[in-house]
């Protein structure tokens, strides 16, 4: 069932998360057996093949268990993110659970779950085989029937499908999209900049939870990296191109890199949308005034490992490494913006790559 969720190992660009596993046995006792902790999946079932096989207890002491499991989220289990309380799941091995001990295992049930939000329980036979009515009393323990399954088989394909239906991922890979407005990028590749924007966070709209940003350099900032709903930004990037296409409006003389890419690390580190956010900045390094201060911009954002793609109008100049560094040298981060079928090309794999990423 583990093998399912996500391991160190399955740690990507589009999901930088893992889940946390341990493993509680127990009979007349409880003992942690696999600490609540990230593993890589030859770490989790090494500690699985080695550390587990309780004995031969006698009682079902499901209070132990319960209480020792609330120990471990309360010292282990992953802090909130802010307002957003990250998903914690039980799952409940049991033959049976009497009426006595459903006295008992209620209250430290009722104590985990000020923790844990999804408690499962599950049914396997024992010496008499099934227990009748023990899947009722089951259901009784955790709180909800849908919650409990009768066989092993049946727990395997619905325990994911039931996490996945009750908790919903907070982070939906916020979209940056940060334009070069000078007169060496010119008046064509600057409005292309900003209906690239709206074409691409039009396409990408999927998810209510998904916020989207504008923002404008040349020789100042003029348009501050805010993030905002789809509507809002729809509003925001309608009255830009309004501007633009009247009075070719920002036309900066030269270009100051720094100022934006400090914002952008600024907003990057106060927001999630560091964790699975997508940066697009389309810009030209030929008559950069700030290259030192940009490069140590670049080295900043860098360190945040968002994933941030650049398209490059640079016709000349002496070579520089800061868009390599600002993308962490990823493959095809940075785009050749002067050739159009690139862009085309970049469009189309990076909208399946939102779509991939989306809640």
């Amino acid at each position: 069932m583990a093998s399912q969720y996500s391991f160190l190992d399955d740690i990507t660009e589009q999901n930088p998360f893992s889940s946390k596993f341990g493993i509680i046995e127990f009979s007349d006792n409880a003992t942690v057996s696999v600490p609540l902790e990230k593993y890589s999946r030859v770490q989790f079932y090494w500690r699985l093949q080695n550390n587990t096989g309780y004995g031969s207890g006698g009682v079902s002491n499901v209070t132990a268990a319960l209480s020792l499991a609330y120990d471990e989220f309360l010292q282990h289990g992953s802090l909130n993110d802010g307002d957003y309380i990250i998903p914690k799941v039980i799952v409940l091995v049991v033959n049976d659970i009497s009426s006595f001990d459903l006295k008992q295992a209620s209250v430290a049930m009722n104590k985990l779950k000020k923790l844990v939000q999804l408690p499962i329980g599950i049914i396997v036979p024992g010496l008499p085989g099934i227990v009748p009515c023990s899947q009722t009393r089951l259901g009784e323990l955790v709180g909800n029937a849908n919650w409990t399954f009768g066989l092993l088989d049946s727990a395997v394909t619905g325990i994911p499908a039931l996490t996945n239906s009750t908790f919903k991922c907070p982070y939906c890979t916020d979209l940056i999209f940060i334009c070069e407005m000078t007169a060496a990028i010119g008046y064509n590749t600057k409005l292309q900049c900003l209906q690239l924007a709206q074409k691409l966070a039009l396409a990408a709209n999927q998810n209510s939870k998904r916020k989207y940003a504008i923002a404008l350099y040349g020789v100042q900032i003029y348009h501050s990296v805010v993030l905002q709903e789809i509507y809002e930004f729809n509003v925001t990037i309608n009255q830009l191109i309004q501007n633009l296409e009247e009075q070719n409006s920002p036309n900066g003389g030269q270009t100051s890199l720094a100022p934006i890419l400090n914002q952008l690390y600024t907003t990057l580190g106060n927001s999630s949308s560091s964790k699975i956010g997508v940066t697009i900045i389309m810009g030209e390094l030929s008559v950069i005034k700030d290259p030192n201060p940009a490069f140590a911009a670049a080295q900043k954002v860098a360190k945040l490992n968002s994933d941030i793609y650049v398209l490059d109008e640079t016709r000349f100049g002496p070579p520089s490494s800061i868009w390599t560094t600002l993308t962490n040298n990823q493959p095809d981060h940075v785009v050749n913006a002067t050739s159009a079928a690139d862009i085309e090309d970049f469009f189309k794999t990076l909208l399946q790559d939102l779509q991939k990423s989306q809640c």
